[in-house]
């Protein structure tokens, strides 16, 4: 169970490290403030996307999964014989868990903007 949990933590920080990477990589020199709050709801929106792109696919094909270890089916509160379509639900966790990688990939995404495109220039008039 440890190693499935640390798993599924390793591949959620991992998306959102490369997201937030390509993202700004690919957008960098059209962003014009890496902290605006635009950026992180484009990501929160990426990260929706990438978790339910596949549940159409899921729910029209009616698929079931067979698990034989007793202990992960008591885990997962699942049959032996369970439809892939009850496995595949969005809940409030995985908002909670796009918000977080939303947040990590815009951190991870603003060290790499101020690293290529440098600071945002200061753009104030002084006054004098």
């Amino acid at each position: 169970m440890i190693i499935l949990g640390l798993t599924i933590a390793f591949d959620y920080l991992m998306k959102a490290v490369l997201v937030g990477l390509a993202f700004f990589a690919f957008f960098g020199p059209r962003i014009q403030d890496p902290r605006s709050k635009k950026n992180f709801y484009a990501l929160f929106g990426i990260f929706a996307f990438l978790g339910v792109y596949e549940l159409p696919a899921i729910l029209s094909l009616d698929a079931t999964i067979t698990v034989r270890n007793r202990e992960i089916a008591e885990f997962f509160r699942i049959e032996e014989d369970a439809h892939l379509s009850e496995l595949y639900q969005i809940e409030w966790f995985d908002i909670v868990v796009w918000l977080l990688q939303a947040l990590l990939a815009s951190l991870v995404g603003e060290r790499l903007h101020r690293k290529i495109w440098g600071p945002k220039p200061c753009t104030q008039d002084t006054g004098g």
